[in-house]
């Protein structure tokens, strides 16, 4: 045997020693067989909401989609949406011709929200509240929901929880090698930018970490200009292309700044909106235990002096400060918009929060963890102790694996035979013509064609500016769905005999027993 085949002979050995290593870490295995069964969760329902109709939203992300790879229309895209998702999809559209694989995407993305949950627990804690973390994230019946749509809401718990996670682990290691998490946190940070802008919340949370516990001493810290400077040219990959396509470098802040509440008194049930959202997010067990997991912060600010000075080297109250501040920060954002802009008119939204979920199951696993410490004093059997705590979770695990099962099923038929009808309206039509309806973005999507909508300025709300905008336009089609109400000035000329029209068309739906019409497509003679 020469001398490079005994080399990489004794490569292979040391490596698989390594691989086998891991499987003797009952904390990796535990993960191991979590990340199996959170995925076949998702699997099984990315299976049933396969055929689903994307929502007004989805629409605008998916009709982009089609915009970049086909050159299709894209009428009804909001340009203050980011830009990377879009990219992101349109490359695996390309690549391979098919909604179902951005569908998988979102599965895979959802999984990996479970994996870096894991790791912010072990980082800052240990293996076990990380572990008991990811069961908690694993299980949420909320990132279930959202795993079955496409929409962004997935991309914020990923990568808020990674760049939070990465800057703890760079930050408080002595290891020269340690600094490029550093690094990583802050290119998390900058490119997620283009991602979802809540991402760069992160940033925040790291600053005002750093100004409690190290004063202004951390602006003395080379590791952290230099890594710093080196990811700062990165938020021109979001500002650049986002100034050109959309106007601005951050389009969604500019769009907070003109949100103005209308409402009498509504700042102040904003302040409260997401707070009373919490019981239907949690459900009755975890929401026992979210409520009892507060002992951990009335605990670190009795012994806030601990988190100033680190006293006599116990890091335990810092990190439950980092923890404390990764919660408020992205809470605090969302209260504030929800404040001034008339609560619940469209500017709450549970998954707007779903943000913080990680952290939040970080918080209670290590009040959990902490709870097994007297809990031992009673039971002595620390195995025993853990196996209660895992049957509590599990419980209410349970709860959330059925509340998910319902939700996501409920809304499966939602917007059903918009997909169908737009199909038909494909098939029908020539790649000039243009079509009226009031559901833009779905129908743009699933047609391919220009979907006109009645918030033309020609309009003006009017009925006399619909009628005219129609004899302008001359769409071949005029839909009217009870997905996407038209509003009166536009649904009365249309079925009032104002045009000349005729039913080419019809999809029905079951309510309480009868069929009724859904989608109905009306041809335009001219």
């Amino acid at each position: 045997m020469g001398a490079e085949e005994k080399k990489g002979k004794s490569e292979f050995e040391s490596r698989s020693a390594k691989i086998f290593a891991l499987f003797k870490d009952p904390y990796f295995v535990g993960l191991v067989g979590l990340i199996i069964l959170a995925f076949a969760i998702r699997v099984y329902y990315f299976t049933k909401t396969l055929d689903q109709a994307v929502w007004w939203d989805e629409g605008e992300y998916m009709l982009r989609v089609k915009h970049l790879v086909l050159g299709t229309p894209q009428s009804g895209f909001f340009q203050g949406r980011e830009l990377f998702t879009p990219y992101f999809w349109a490359v695996i559209y390309y690549l391979f011709n098919s909604e179902t694989a951005i569908r998988f995407v979102q599965v895979i993305i959802s999984t990996l929200t479970v994996v870096v949950t894991y790791f912010l627990g072990k980082e800052i804690y240990d293996k076990k509240i990380g572990l008991l973390a990811a069961a908690f994230m694993g299980f949420s019946w909320l990132h279930l929901f959202f795993t079955a749509r496409l929409l962004t809401y997935l991309y914020p718990p990923l990568f808020y929880t990674l760049a939070i996670a990465l800057f703890w682990k760079g930050y408080h290691s002595d290891s020269p090698k340690d600094e490029r998490y550093l690094l990583l946190s802050f290119l998390t940070i900058t490119i997620g930018l283009g991602i979802y802008f809540t991402i760069t919340l992160a940033a925040v949370t790291i600053l005002i970490y750093l100004l409690v516990t190290e004063g202004f001493k951390f602006l003395k810290s080379k590791k952290l200009w230099k890594n710093f400077l080196i990811s700062l040219p990165f938020l021109l990959l979001s500002f650049i292309p986002s100034y050109f396509v959309q106007g601005s470098i951050v389009p969604r802040l500019g769009q907070a700044a003109t949100i103005v509440s209308t409402e009498i008194g509504a700042g102040l049930r904003g302040l409260i909106l997401y707070a009373q959202m919490m019981p239907r997010l949690m459900l009755t067990i975890w929401m026992v235990l979210l409520i009892a997991s507060f002992i951990v912060f009335i605990r670190m600010f009795l012994f806030f002096d601990f988190v100033l000075k680190k006293k006599e080297g116990i890091m335990e109250f810092r990190k439950d400060f980092y923890i404390f501040v990764s919660l408020l920060v992205p809470w605090a954002f969302y209260t504030w918009i929800a404040s001034i802009a008339g609560g619940p008119q469209g500017a709450t939204y549970d998954a707007y929060i779903m943000v913080l979920f990680p952290v939040i199951f970080v918080f209670m696993s290590r009040f959990l963890s902490y709870l097994t410490i007297y809990i031992k004093k009673v039971i002595s059997s620390e195995k025993i102790v853990w196996l209660l705590v895992i049957l509590v979770v599990l419980v209410g695990a349970y709860s959330q694996i059925q509340f998910a099962d319902e939700s996501i099923k409920a809304k499966e038929p939602s917007f059903h035979n918009l997909k169908p009808a737009g199909e038909w309206l494909k098939e029908n039509t020539a790649k000039e013509d243009k079509i009226y309806s009031a559901a833009v973005p779905e129908l743009t999507y699933y047609s391919e064609r220009e979907i006109l909508g009645h918030d033309d300025p020609m309009v003006n709300k009017s009925e006399e500016g619909f009628i005219k905008f129609i004899n302008m336009e001359k769409p071949k089609y005029l839909v009217l769905t009870v997905w996407e109400y038209s509003p009166a000035y536009a649904m009365n000329p249309i079925q009032n005999g104002k045009f000349n029209l005729t039913v080419a068309n019809a999809y029905f739906i079951e309510m309480n027993g009868q069929k009724n019409p859904d989608v109905v497509i009306y041809e335009a003679h001219y």
